[in-house]
């Protein structure tokens, strides 16, 4: 028995929209992790900028 061209256009339209779907889905999951990646490098630039200044004191501090 032969598909019904609407049969056709209802399995492309459902292929469609499930793949749009999980686009959606992996974009979303990438835009989170690239936020907490930048979350985690500001913590360390902070980081480095304390320890920077702790040098320098110290070291106007011995002499």
């Amino acid at each position: 028995m032969a598909k019904k061209p609407w049969i056709n256009v209802v399995i492309k339209g459902a292929l469609i929209t499930v793949g749009f779907g999980l686009y959606v889905f992996v974009e979303s999951g990438t835009r989170d992790r690239l936020s907490r990646l930048e979350d985690k490098i500001d913590r360390v630039e902070t980081k480095v900028d304390e320890v920077r200044g702790y040098l320098k004191f110290n070291v106007a501090k011995d002499q």
